[in-house]
């Protein structure tokens, strides 16, 4: 293995408390926002009116559409690792919030596709995981990552030489960055031409 893939690895496995907590919290917000489809659809007009306007900066274009998401994505996960230094507010607060807006959607599909509870899901998985697999496990990393540079440096553990471990932290996440931007990027461009084009496929099949 490659040394810089050796590296990423053990700086994942030594994350793994971290990811499970950004995890955690990820699929608890999931939850919450599948439960809330119940007593509030209406939020469903604002998160469509979200991805009509990231349509409308693609100018219909699907390379435009690549670079449009593939910016708002790296914007988020960027924001999350450097944003964690405030006690990891930020990279707790995005994972939440992508969190809520998926559990959501996916109850608004559910309610929404006039087809079989089988189909919907296949349609959902479908459009969900070619690219969803790149691009959660981004923001996995990149939440516990944000939470870790916020919190480690303020455990009893690090009493005594805590800066030498937020340094070592925010070194992590500097290095980190290069592969975000390379799989945030493989993972915009599968969103658009595998999963988006399935998508369309598969509504216009069974619809």
């Amino acid at each position: 293995m490659l040394p810089i893939l050796t590296y990423y690895k053990n700086l994942i496995i030594s994350s793994k408390k971290w990811l499970f907590l950004a995890i955690g919290i990820f699929l608890a917000s999931a939850a919450a926002g599948y439960a809330v489809f119940t007593v509030y659809p209406e939020f469903m007009k604002d998160i469509l009116k979200f991805f009509q306007d990231i349509d409308t900066q693609s100018n219909s274009s699907d390379q435009r559409l690549v670079f449009v998401i593939f910016k708002q994505n790296l914007t988020s996960t960027l924001i999350s690792l450097l944003g964690g230094v405030v006690l990891a507010l930020a990279p707790i607060a995005i994972i939440a919030f992508n969190g809520f807006v998926i559990g959501y959607v996916i109850h608004f599909l559910y309610a929404a596709l006039p087809v079989s509870v089988l189909a919907k899901t296949f349609i959902i998985l479908i459009t969900l995981v070619p690219h969803g697999i790149f691009e959660l496990s981004m923001v996995f990393i990149s939440t516990a990552l944000g939470i870790r540079l916020g919190l480690r440096y303020l455990l009893p553990a690090s009493k005594g030489k805590r800066f030498a471990v937020w340094k070592a932290d925010l070194q992590s996440i500097i290095t980190f960055i290069p592969l975000l931007i390379v799989i945030l990027a493989i993972a915009a461009v599968v969103e658009v031409f595998v999963s988006g084009k399935l998508g369309e496929f598969l509504v216009g099949k069974l619809l």
